[in-house]
């Protein structure tokens, strides 16, 4: 009778080993999920909380304009941001993630307004903080690139541009594919360069 058996123990020992690797994959899927779940979770976190940081700042630079605060005095688009410029290192030194961010911001509103001397700084110190917080192949790393390329656009520095441009395309087309809005804004930059 025990080798008649012998088959059937061995299906269920069979039966029992696949049941046994079956709920450690489903524990370790699980375990996976749940930890790039807390990952996604604190990224947003993190992003709402830099989103708020920078929408603050940008509220009490603006904040001098005020014509309580101004005293009927004309405060011009300049002088706000020549003093969110300088407020930037002294109240944002810890905060790499914000100070950049506010940089770019600043930077592309300067070389919109044909600063460009004043754009090409930060944009430039922009970049290097977040390469230095980030790393160099990343979205926020591009978005500046694009900007700093576009900037040596206006400045008829074409090849620069194109350097600039051609990264941020790269970043952008590694990281969403070629298919995304952001490779598109990368390829318009690029066409008006290869234009003039």
């Amino acid at each position: 009778e025990w080798i008649v058996q012998q088959p059937r123990r061995r299906r269920l020992r069979l039966l029992a080993a696949s049941v046994a690797a079956a709920l450690v994959l489903a524990t370790t899927v699980a375990v996976v999920m749940a930890f790039r779940a807390r990952a996604a979770a604190q990224t947003a976190e993190r992003e709402a909380a830099t989103a708020r940081r920078v929408s603050d700042f940008l509220v009490t630079m603006f904040a001098g304009s005020d014509p309580d605060i101004a005293r009927g005095r004309t405060v011009t688009a300049r002088e706000i941001l020549d003093q969110g410029v300088r407020r930037i290192d002294a109240e944002l030194g810890s905060q790499p993630v914000v100070r950049a961010r506010l940089m770019t911001t600043m930077g592309t509103v300067y070389s919109e307004l044909g600063l460009y001397e004043e754009a090409e700084t930060l944009l430039r110190k922009a970049l290097q903080y977040k390469i230095q917080t980030a790393g160099d192949g990343t979205v926020e790393a591009a978005d500046t690139y694009r900007s700093l390329g576009v900037l040596l656009w206006r400045k008829s520095d074409l090849a620069g541009a194109e350097t600039m441009i051609g990264r941020a395309l790269a970043i952008h087309e590694g990281v969403f594919g070629p298919e995304n809005p952001e490779v598109a804004k990368d390829l318009a930059a690029l066409a008006m360069v290869h234009l003039e």
